[in-house]
């Protein structure tokens, strides 16, 4: 695996289901190396791809935050999602979500 450019992407959603961030690429894999996102309210999110799931992650009715430290090359990415899979963050609650996916095509 080779990262190429990381690419940061603003997060900002209130929606319950899937919410893609990351379209669908047919050449590139999608490689998720850093995050920070602050949510308002008690939900469950996941990252869901063809092949496996990453989290889940529980927030409590108080809401909380989700930081994640740059990967770097060399290192193993947090999540990778095949070629022809988004990269989509997945929620139980209608709660907002504000920050930002570090990711890059590989």
């Amino acid at each position: 695996m080779s990262l190429t450019q990381v690419i940061t992407v603003g997060v900002n959603f209130t929606t319950t289901g899937s919410n893609i961030i990351v379209a669908a690429s047919t050449a590139s894999q999608i490689f998720l190396v850093g995050m920070g996102l602050i949510i308002a309210g008690a939900t469950t999110i996941s990252f869901p791809g063809q092949e496996s799931t990453f989290g889940p992650f529980i927030i409590p009715a108080a809401g909380g935050s989700i930081t994640l430290t740059d990967v770097y090359p060399g290192q193993t990415p947090y999540a990778e999602f095949p070629v022809g899979t988004a990269l989509v963050i997945s929620q139980t609650g209608a709660v907002q979500f504000s920050g930002f996916l570090r990711y890059s095509l590989g």
